[in-house]
Formats: structure tokens, C-alpha cells, sequence
């Protein structure tokens, strides 16, 4: 029957064709763990391509990688490489030019197919305290990428030296974090002829506060967040905390600048507060109680309470 539903369907499978090749750096060493998706493409009854996933692989301590995941002709294959201290990069296979960064069809089948990689960026400086003394322990991250979500972070030696391997270009925010030292932000360009970053980090200050509704008494369990940064769109670093059964709370090694917070709490309207407001070395924040409006819907026609809208 037409448009019936076949209780079978029979596929058929031709075996793959092995591939394989090299990774390596600008000076031929060979470079373990990197990460190869191999992709191919597919047409539909229309005749129009799209792309698929064949396999994703990984070099060896020698650099070498292979598949036997491609297509019959492997050709019209794309690799995309990538490693945490290397840049990413894309080829394409057969029938690309060599000349144009491709790769031949009979290096890939013999495996001797070479693709190489650029060195990370890499981010790396000192951490010091207002006197020049190194600080050892300091947690540094560099936050990089759309919106910053691309976290990578190392910890200062003795010297106060870190350094961290960023396989990206462009905008990047590197925060650094010690025990009794303000939160430190530096906005930099992510590229490969960067400057070692030095750095120095001023004592903390501690931020106390109480959360009150409108008639005076203490709000318990509410949650007090880091929400904005003068010097960053949005904050690049979390810090939140629970008021006690007093309405109380604390945030140790906070910056000395003044910096956002948002106070949330179920039943409350939420709200914001600037640091800047402290007085006497506490922060006094004040939360509405939730507006909350009653009524019924009734019929037009038949003035009648309607049970169940949308």
C-alpha cells in the first residue's frame, strides 16, 4: 500500500577505506593527543550535500593517526584538528590542491598524509603583592572566547610565575585570585606576539552586610551573587553566599572597588546593590515583599467565571 510503513528496511554497508598521516610542528616533531574529526558529506534524494561525522580519532606518541571510516573514494573529506597548547586548524581532503592546503588522496591512503600545527597562545607573568613580593598559590585564570565562557587556569610557583596555553585569538580577561588579596582583572588581546603580564594585587577588603524585608526583621536564606564589574560587561569571576538565620552575611577577599550585587529570595522582589553603599562597614539591604494581584476571569456574554484559561 502506498505510503504504508515497511516492517524491514535492508541497508547496505561498503567497507571503509583506510587513511592515516602525521601531525606535527613547524620544526617536523611530532604532536601526541591531538584530536581529528573526520567529516564527509552525504546527498539527499535531491541531490544537495550534507556534511556527516565519520569518526574522530587521536595521534599517538609518534604523532600518527588512522581510520578506516572513509568513504570508498575518500574524497570530499574535511579534518579538524585540535589540542589545548596548539591552535586549532581545518583541512581538506582530495580533491583540494596541495598547493592550497589540501591533502592528496595518495599521501592519505598511504598514510603519509602531513598536517601541522601552530604553537597556543601563551599567556604567562608574574604575580606580586603591592611591595613586589612574589605570590606563590595565587589562582590565575584567563577567561577568552564568545562571552568569555573559555576558562583556563593555573596556579603561581614560589616566584609568583604561572603560565597557560590559550589555543584562540582575540579579546581575553585574565583574573587572578589569592587569599587575603583583592580580585585582580586585566582586559588584554589574545595574539601571538603577547608580552609577558605582571601583575600586582592589593589587600582585600571584607564586605558584611544584612538583608531586611520592609517592616525591619532579618531575611534568612536569601542568595547573595556577584553580578557586575565596573571594568567587565558581565562579571568574569562567581562569587554567591546564603544570609544567616539573622539576615547576616559575609564575602572575605572581595575587591576594593565597588562592585554589583544581586539579593534574591522566593516571595521578595529582587534587587541590586552597589557596594559603594557600605556605611560603617556594613552593607544594609532592603528587600520588597513580591507583588502579588488576585482576581477572576468570567465570560463576556454570559458573565459567568471561566475555570480554565491560557
Amino acid at each position: 500500500v502506498e505510503g504504508e510503513v515497511p516492517r524491514e528496511v535492508v541497508v547496505r554497508l561498503d567497507r571503509g577505506t583506510r587513511i592515516g598521516g602525521m601531525v606535527q610542528d613547524a620544526v617536523r616533531q611530532p604532536i601526541a593527543g591531538v584530536q581529528i574529526r573526520i567529516e564527509g558529506s552525504v546527498r539527499d534524494s535531491g541531490g544537495v550535500a550534507h556534511p556527516l561525522e565519520l569518526e574522530t580519532v587521536s595521534t599517538d606518541a609518534h604523532g600518527r593517526w588512522s581510520s578506516s571510516a572513509a568513504p570508498p573514494n575518500a574524497e570530499g573529506l574535511r579534518f579538524t584538528l585540535r589540542h589545548p597548547d596548539w591552535m586549532p586548524a581545518m583541512y581538506d581532503g582530495p580533491p583540494a590542491e596541495e598547493a592550497a592546503g589540501g591533502l592528496s588522496l595518495k599521501a592519505l591512503l598511504d598514510g603519509t598524509a602531513v598536517m601541522t600545527l601552530e604553537p597556543a597562545i601563551r599567556v604567562a607573568g608574574r604575580v606580586m603583592d603591592e611591595a613586589g613580593r612574589a605570590l606563590a598559590g595565587a589562582e590565575v585564570t584567563v577567561a577568552s572566547g564568545e562571552g568569555f565562557v573559555n576558562r583556563r587556569t593555573a596556579t603561581t610557583d614560589a616566584e609568583g610565575r604561572f603560565q597557560i596555553r590559550v589555543p584562540e585569538t582575540g579579546e581575553a580577561h585574565l583574573i587572578a585570585r589569592a587569599k587575603g588579596r583583592a580580585p585582580h582583572l586585566q582586559s588584554f588581546a589574545l595574539e601571538p606576539t603577547l608580552k609577558p603580564l605582571d601583575l600586582s594585587m592589593s589587600p582585600s577588603q571584607t564586605v558584611r552586610g544584612q538583608v531586611r524585608d520592609h517592616t525591619g526583621l532579618p531575611v534568612a536564606g536569601a542568595t547573595v551573587a556577584l553580578a557586575g564589574w565596573p571594568s567587565a560587561e558581565q562579571p568574569v569571576f562567581t562569587w554567591q553566599t546564603e544570609t544567616g538565620a539573622d539576615g547576616s552575611f559575609e564575602w572575605k577577599d572581595a575587591p576594593t572597588e565597588p562592585v554589583l550585587l544581586q539579593v534574591l529570595k522566593v516571595g521578595y522582589e529582587p534587587t541590586s546593590v552597589s557596594t559603594a553603599r557600605m556605611a560603617d562597614g556594613r552593607l544594609p539591604i532592603w528587600l520588597a515583599a513580591e507583588s502579588r494581584f488576585r482576581g477572576k476571569v468570567i465570560d463576556a456574554d454570559t458573565k459567568r467565571r471561566v475555570e480554565e484559561f491560557s
